[in-house]
């Protein structure tokens, strides 16, 4: 077991890919940090500035 330990959060996949690969590399182990209420496809659009409004209340809100 190694002494290394990788965490990610990864909402659409690519931090997951990137993380994985860095955890191989250097014989590490992953953590994957998970929601308990996954996003929504709304709150997932960067382009929506809405979206970053909800984040914002839904974090504001636990």
């Amino acid at each position: 077991m190694s002494k290394t330990l990788v965490a990610h959060f990864s909402a659409s996949g690519v931090t997951k890919i990137t993380t994985q690969r860095i955890a191989n590399i250097s014989s590490a182990n992953l953590f994957e940090i998970t929601l308990t209420h996954p996003y929504t496809k709304a709150s997932l659009n960067c382009v929506n500035k809405t979206s970053h409004e909800d984040i914002k209340n839904w974090i504001e809100s636990l």
